[in-house]
C-alpha cells in the first residue's frame, strides 16, 4: 500500500465522534421548542394588550398627561407671570425677558424658530418627562413629547393669543388648529390631543380639570383646558 492509500484508508478508517445521548437531544429540543413558544406567547400577548386596550383606556392615560402638564404650566407661570406664548420668537422673546431668566437654552438671542409641539417641551422646563416619549419629527433638534399611545401625533401647545395659530405634521398626518368658541372662551391655553389614530383630524371634546367634558365635534381629537378660576388669578 501506497503512503497515499495508506492516508485514504486512515481518513476514512477514523472512529466517529461521540454521538449525544436520547436525553441530551430531547433536552435540546425541548429548549428549542420552549423558546419558540415564549417568543410567540411573549408577542401574542403584547397584540392582546393593545388590542385589548380601549380608546376610552387610552383617553384616561393622555387626560392624566395633558392635565399634569397644565398644572406645571399654572403653577410654574400663571400666578404671577401670565401663561407663555406659543407664537412667533419675538413673542417668546418678550414673555422671557418680563421673567428674566437667564439659563442658557433660554437666552432670548439664541431663541429658534418653535412650533406648537415644540413649545409645549420648551415651557416645561423641570417637568418629570417620559424621555422614551420626547420624539423630533421633523429632525430640527427640538424635541416635541408623546402620548403613549399613538406617538406619531405629538401633544400641542396653543395660548390663548395665538387662536389662529395652527399646526401641520411633518409627516402628512393631519393639521391641528386650537378650538375657539365658548367651551374655551375663558381659557388661557390648549393643550392638543391628537386622538388614539396619531392623527390630527377633528376635535371631538374639551376636557377640564373638573372631569367634565364638552362635546365641540365629531373627530377623535381632544384638548384640555385649565381651570378657569386659574387664568383669572394669572391675570
Amino acid at each position: 500500500m501506497n503512503a497515499r492509500e495508506s492516508n485514504k484508508s486512515h481518513r476514512y478508517g477514523e472512529a466517529p465522534g461521540p454521538v449525544p445521548s436520547r436525553t441530551a437531544r430531547v433536552l435540546v429540543a425541548f429548549f428549542v421548542t420552549a423558546g419558540v413558544v415564549f417568543v410567540i406567547g411573549g408577542f401574542g400577548l403584547l397584540v392582546y394588550l393593545f388590542v385589548s386596550t380601549t380608546p376610552e383606556q387610552f383617553a384616561v392615560a393622555v387626560r392624566r398627561d395633558m392635565e399634569a402638564m397644565a398644572d406645571y404650566l399654572t403653577a410654574e407661570y400663571g400666578a404671577e407671570n401670565g401663561f407663555p406664548p406659543s407664537g412667533p420668537t419675538s413673542a417668546r422673546a418678550a414673555f422671557l425677558s418680563k421673567l428674566d431668566l437667564q439659563a442658557p437654552h433660554r437666552r432670548q438671542e439664541e431663541l429658534p424658530q418653535m412650533d406648537p409641539a415644540e413649545s409645549l417641551v420648551f415651557w416645561l422646563t423641570t417637568f418629570p418627562f417620559d424621555e422614551r416619549r420626547l420624539i423630533d419629527l421633523d429632525r430640527d433638534g427640538l424635541a416635541e413629547y408623546a402620548p403613549a399611545i399613538g406617538k406619531k401625533a405629538p401633544y400641542l401647545y396653543f395660548a390663548r393669543d395665538t387662536v389662529e395659530q395652527s399646526y401641520e405634521h411633518p409627516h402628512d398626518r393631519g393639521t391641528a388648529r386650537p378650538v375657539v368658541g365658548a367651551a374655551t372662551a375663558e381659557a388661557p391655553f390648549q393643550i392638543y390631543w391628537g386622538g388614539s389614530n396619531g392623527r390630527y383630524d377633528e376635535v371631538g371634546s374639551v376636557w377640564r380639570p373638573d372631569g367634565e367634558a364638552t362635546a365641540v365635534g365629531d373627530g377623535d381629537d381632544a384638548v384640555f383646558v385649565p381651570a378657569t378660576r386659574s387664568y383669572q388669578t394669572a391675570r
